[in-house]
């Protein structure tokens, strides 16, 4: 009877292998988690998960071939704007940068500030103007030509808008035979006899409000040191 017992306990009993973990295998790739443990992936199956997939990768590099396209357009673009920009001044034989402004207003709004202009003009001159140059920088700058009436002596008149000399680029090449101080208001001016396309001109260049003035012309001194003193901001 005891053997009978003893053979039915033995085959109540569990196989081992049925009450404890799942061992590892070498090769499966995966550590078994302990008791209260996360499965932890493989390293193959980690740096899949951590690698962008193929659409990520797709759309980034689209976007990059967008942005690049971009930046060519505008480089492109920019280019040619430069280019138009500086047309009218090679056909006209203007230096580069010299701009164009059909009337006094239109100067005025782009240089943002008010012209000095004489407010005495003999009746030799034709105005408005009939031919208007600015430059745009420090200092900003503005050149008139003033036609003469049945074909009398002209007008050219320059300015800044700032302080700082005329820039060269606005103003026609002389060459000065005589100078001479004359008072031009409060400031002291200085009065010319100068050499333009072979004809003697008079010149008068003084400074007022901050500003650089010049005035050019053919008539008389007297008249032109008459129209320097009546120099005031356009109303």
């Amino acid at each position: 009877m005891s053997a009978d017992i003893e053979t039915r306990g033995a085959g109540s009993r569990a196989p081992p292998e049925a009450c404890s973990a799942p061992v590892a295998r070498a090769g499966d790739g995966v550590r078994v988690a302990g008791p209260g443990e996360r499965p932890v992936a493989s390293r193959g199956e980690a740096a899949r998960r951590r690698a962008p997939s193929a659409g990520a990768i797709a759309i980034a590099a689209e976007g990059f071939r967008a942005l690049g396209g971009l930046a060519l357009v505008m480089a492109v673009v920019s280019a040619l704007l430069w280019a138009l920009d500086g047309v009218p001044t090679w056909i006209a034989g203007e230096p580069r940068g010299v701009r164009r402004a059909r009337t006094v207003q239109d100067a005025e709004r782009f240089l943002r500030a008010r012209l000095v202009i004489p407010s005495y003009f003999p009746a030799t001159f034709a105005w408005p103007p009939s031919r208007i140059r600015f430059l745009t920088g420090a200092p900003a700058a503005v050149a008139l030509w003033v036609d003469g009436r049945q074909g009398g002596p002209g007008l050219f008149i320059a300015e800044t808008v700032a302080p700082g000399p005329i820039p060269p680029r606005l103003i026609p090449e002389v060459q000065v035979l005589g100078r001479s101080p004359v008072a031009v208001g409060a400031s002291p001016g200085t009065l010319s006899r100068v050499v333009e396309e072979g004809v003697v001109v008079w010149e008068i260049a003084w400074q007022q409000g901050g500003r650089s003035l010049l005035l050019r012309s053919r008539v008389g001194a007297d008249e032109l040191v008459r129209m320097a003193r009546s120099a005031r901001e356009a109303p």
